[in-house]
């Protein structure tokens, strides 16, 4: 009975779990196992991971999440489709999943020179699409997309459930999906010369994804090996420690703007966003801007 047990508990992917949740630890994040987040319905979502970098400005803060998703599929391998499609380095920063506050100041520094080497924010190299090799039925790609954002969604969400005024308080809150998974990754790529299909084995895939309801613009969902995430939590700790450095500043900015009743102190980066007009926040301080 104990062999069965411990089969099914590392079948379950508990194991992935705690050793995920143990190497953000080792990274000093603030991280929470089976962390619950409601959903637009009231109805509570389970998170496998949970680790967040915390920069509490004065009253307000800046806070990044990693939502994780922990999946064992060692017997099916992950088949991730890529094609050639490229983004701008600022809309892929401008559309990351965030709160009010996280939107306004990652809408103000999309256009960043700092960003520029940010593996994160590479204009290249997406998968669009993927599927769970050998599987029947319910897809269990799809339904860890669908929740990895679904989460991040209701994370951001609740911060701004909040009844707060911009210049007491800003809780900037940007979440950053992650699927990691115990078994290999596949990444399949059209060759048009010989109208074929290239299968290379891989680490890491980046995921573009439009497929979730309330969303229209495109998420960025990070899909890592178990193996692979280590390395791949290195460099994103050094790429976090840029981030917070400058969406810190670009809070900073945008708390004294509405202190003040100013615009003056912003300095938005240039580039194209891929959204219709400023966030809602920025609508918000240009219209109790006084004029100087």
């Amino acid at each position: 009975m104990k062999d069965k047990v411990t089969q099914w508990v590392k079948m379950e992917g508990y194991p992935l779990e705690f050793s995920t949740a143990h190497k953000f630890k080792k990274r000093r994040f603030s991280v929470e196992q089976s962390y619950f987040a409601k959903d637009i319905d009231g109805k509570a979502r389970e998170i496998d991971v949970l680790a967040t970098a915390n920069l509490p400005i004065g009253r307000s803060f800046l806070r990044i999440k990693h939502v994780i998703e922990c999946k064992w599929s060692k017997d099916k391998p992950w088949v991730l489709f890529k094609d050639e499609k490229r983004f701008a380095r600022s809309a892929l920063a401008a559309q990351l999943i965030s709160s009010s506050a996280g939107q306004a100041i990652a809408w103000i520094a999309a256009g960043s020179d700092e960003f520029k080497n940010l593996d994160m924010f590479r204009e290249v190299g997406f998968s669009f699409s993927g599927r769970q090799a050998f599987s029947k039925g319910n897809d269990l790609f799809y339904q860890a997309v669908q929740g990895v954002v679904s989460n991040c969604l209701n994370i951001t969400r609740f911060y701004d459930d909040y009844q707060f005024k911009p210049e007491d308080h800003l809780l900037a809150v940007i979440a950053l999906p992650v699927i990691v998974v115990d078994g290999s990754l596949f990444e399949a790529t059209y060759v048009s010369d010989s109208d074929e299909l290239k299968l290379e084995n891989i680490t890491h895939a980046r995921l573009r994804w439009e497929g979730n309801e309330g969303r229209q613009l495109n998420t960025i969902i990070d899909i890592v090996t178990s193996d692979y995430l280590d390395t791949f939590l290195d460099s994103r700790e050094k790429e976090l420690n840029v981030l917070m450095e400058c969406f810190g500043r670009n809070l900073a900015q945008l708390i004294q703007c509405f202190q003040e009743k100013t615009e003056k102190h912003l300095v938005i980066t240039e580039g194209p966003r891929g959204i219709s007009g400023r966030p809602k926040l920025l609508q918000q301080l240009k219209e109790i801007s006084v004029p100087v």
